[in-house]
């Protein structure tokens, strides 16, 4: 599944830091573990609901690559066998010596941003432990929606 194997590739502590931005500072790294196990499973469960496809389906990078400060965007298309296209978006940081996905971007929709708004809310209210309970049971209602 094409989801999975991002899954190695994905920030996931940059994504949980930003997602969560005082309450990562502010917890406990028994918090954080729980959290990002959480995150890992919510973000791979996400891109293979935003990126379900079949095996017959393309990707087709394009050449244009955007760099920024921090962040590289490299945009392409999804491209099934009826020759449908989806729009994506993969924002690339520099970690280690190595590049990984911070975010992509399905038809102009930012999962990290989504994601961000969705867990700022939960843990605005509840804190680093409501975010993960929330990640972990799928029951927190979506801000972006």
């Amino acid at each position: 599944m094409f989801a999975t194997s991002l899954s190695p590739h994905i920030d996931y502590p940059g994504l949980a830091r930003w997602t969560l931005r005082e309450h990562w500072e502010n917890s406990s790294p028994e918090q954080r573990d729980a959290f990002l196990d959480a995150l890992r499973k919510h973000v791979i469960k996400t891109y293979a609901s935003a990126l379900s496809f079949d095996k017959n389906m393309r990707l087709q990078l394009d050449q244009d690559v955007k760099t920024g400060k921090r962040l590289v965007q490299v945009s392409g298309t999804l491209q099934n066998k009826d020759s449908e296209s989806t729009n994506i978006l993969f924002r690339i940081v520099g970690k280690e010596g190595q590049w990984q996905i911070f975010d992509v971007g399905v038809q102009g929709i930012s999962v990290a941003k989504t994601l961000r708004a969705d867990i700022a809310a939960v843990a605005g209210k509840g804190g680093i432990d409501a975010a993960t309970h929330a990640l972990t049971n799928g029951n927190f209602q979506l801000v972006s929606r």
